[in-house]
């Protein structure tokens, strides 16, 4: 079965002195030229053996005056992936490991550390294979295994290696973090195979889940679906009656990976090629804030793309709200209206409804049931008191989640490894909810009618504004404008001369044009009074200054004795004015 941990992302190169617990500043000796320790022979801080093909390399080596037997990759950076004796280093410099009465063996100055227990009384050799596993056999039958460090991993996992546990014996293979670069002790940070399900991997901080791969689903585990991109890599999850691990190997046998935890909080899968001594990470978890189960408590989803990350699910309210309002979400929600299932030990299910969330990713580990629809779904968990939600469909099926609702992610609507959930309420939560979202309709459509109503209103007024101050100007206008344009055409008909002129004989200004001219006719631009009226000065839009004659409804003068005075005005020119138009 093919899987692929490869992830494209921004790589991380990891300086020999400034990793988290993978890379340190050891004294490092010459090699032997074998992969075997033998009974009676021993190895001290200058000696180390190598395995055949030279890929992994054994040896004591001393950090901060502290001594420790282990095994690591035979390139630089020299990079540790296995300590015989974390929780027990050796002080002397005369430490030295060797086989004794059949087993492995770190001997100091008052100190012995014995590294494998067999009970065996037969002579024994200890093997360094390209796996990087140690393997402590029968001298006289070489293929019996007596002991591997494969069985005891500390914070590194090599292909070939297995995460789980012995149903048998109870031996767990997990991996836990160095304390320190420097301090290969255990730290908090363990990555194992789930004790109550033994079908994932979780990463815990302390005794609290801090991630989850999600259960295997027969190809990779959910919440890594890097596992499946391409085929540098034969994953394999194993469940029997003994046994339950997970396990990989590599296709190219001539690349090298590794996964390796680390007291930064970060579980990352490795990858070096042959020839090349830079490792890179392909993929590392948790990703983001919300692969962080401590984040978030019960009942309440994360956002990674918003701040606060935080939010509980509608119907709840945060259990603690100063520390939730302090920032501290750790705790979770809980409901403001408890269930009616289940109330005084009673079935009542007409009083519970299903809230639909969508845009998430669900919470893992379902409870898988067998039905034909959603509906039948629906109802089952709906009789199902201690069922909390359920999913159709986009779960390959029908499946539950019962009582606490933990680790939910909230996505953005157009992710496409989005779900639909459908979350257990009491009724009256979703009836508010819905009249909720009804009133936010109704809020939205009659703001949108207001806006639309004041915009026609706004267009009317302004159009009557101005309809009225035409008309008004139009009621102000001189008699002599009202009949401006037969005028016009009379003294075009009957010029003086007694020959007939274009029309456009001189210029024709607009009541509006000689209103803005004089400023509305004012009295300041007034500049006296004649027989056919008052007199203004005006400014035309070109800067030039002329004198505006106004006929009066009360002049002595008539129409026609204007109109002889505009012809004469137009055929000469006066002493000190000249005709420009008239209006």
């Amino acid at each position: 079965m093919s899987c692929n941990l490869y992830l494209p992302m921004k790589l991380k190169i990891f300086a020999w002195k400034g990793q988290s617990n993978v890379l340190v500043p050891l004294h490092w000796m010459a090699s032997a030229s074998t992969d075997t320790i033998t009974e009676g022979q021993s190895l001290n801080l200058s000696q180390t053996i190598t395995s055949s093909n030279q890929v992994f390399e054994l040896g004591l080596f001393d950090t901060v005056g502290t001594i420790y037997l282990g095994i690591w990759y035979k390139v630089e950076p020299k990079t540790v992936v296995w300590v015989a004796n974390r929780d027990q280093p050796a002080a002397d410099s005369s430490t030295k490991v060797t086989l004794r009465q059949g087993n492995l063996v770190i001997l100091g100055n008052g100190f012995t550390y014995a590294v494998s227990k067999t009970s065996t009384t037969r002579k024994t050799i200890a093997v360094l294979l390209d796996s990087g596993n140690l393997v402590l056999r029968d001298g006289n039958a070489t293929s019996d295994i007596l002991w591997q460090s494969f069985d005891y991993p500390t914070d590194t996992m090599v292909p070939g290696m297995k995460l789980g546990t012995d149903k048998v014996t109870g031996k767990v293979w997990s991996l836990t973090a160095w304390e320190n670069w420097q301090d290969p002790s255990r730290g908090i940070l363990s990555l194992k195979l789930n004790p109550q399900r033994r079908d994932e991997l979780v990463l815990t901080r302390g005794s609290k889940k801090y991630w989850s791969s999600g259960s295997w689903n027969g190809q990779i585990f959910p919440s890594l679906p890097e596992m499946k991109q391409n085929n540098m890599y034969n994953c394999s999850f194993v469940s029997t009656e003994n046994m339950s691990y997970f396990t990989y190997s590599m296709h190219n046998t001539s690349i090298q990976s590794r996964l390796v935890i680390n007291g930064t909080t970060e579980a990352l899968q490795l990858l070096q090629r042959e020839y090349e001594y830079v490792w890179s990470p392909l993929w590392s978890i948790p990703r983001d804030r919300c692969d962080d189960f401590t984040i978030c408590g019960p009942f309440s989803s994360c956002m990674s793309y918003n701040r606060p990350y935080c939010k509980c699910f509608e119907g709840f309210t945060p259990l603690d709200s100063t520390s939730w309002g302090q920032g501290d979400t750790s705790r979770g929600c809980v409901r403001r209206t408890p269930l009616n299932c289940g109330q005084n030990g009673s079935l009542i299910i007409d009083g519970d409804r299903f809230l639909a969330m969508p845009n998430v990713v669900p919470p893992t580990n379902p409870v898988t049931i067998s039905t034909t629809s959603s509906a039948l779904c629906k109802a089952l968990c709906l009789v199902n008191c201690s069922c909390y939600a359920y999913g159709y469909g986009d779960f390959g099926g029908c499946t539950w989640w019962n009582n606490d609702i933990s680790n939910l992610t909230q996505l953005a609507g157009d992710d496409p490894n989005a779900r639909r959930l459908y979350l257990r309420l009491a009724a009256s939560e979703i009836r508010e909810n819905q009249g909720d979202k009804k009133l936010v309709k109704i809020i939205s459509a009659v703001t949108v009618s207001m806006l639309f109503l004041c915009l026609i209103c706004f267009i009317y007024l302004r159009w009557t504004r101005r309809w009225k101050g035409k008309k008004k100007v139009t009621q102000d206008m001189p008699l002599f404008d009202v009949d401006m344009m037969s005028i016009a055409a009379h003294l075009t008909e009957h010029p003086a001369n007694g020959k007939q002129k274009n029309s456009n004989w001189f210029p024709q200004f607009t009541l509006a044009s000689t209103t803005s001219a004089t400023d509305n006719f004012s009295q300041q631009n007034k500049l006296g009074e004649g027989g056919f009226g008052p007199v203004y000065k005006g400014v035309l839009p070109n800067g030039r200054e002329v004198a505006v004659k106004q006929l009066s409804r009360q002049s002595s003068q008539g129409l026609q004795e204007l109109r002889n005075e505009t012809t004469l005005i137009s055929s000469s020119t006066r002493i000190l004015s000249e005709s420009w138009g008239a209006a």
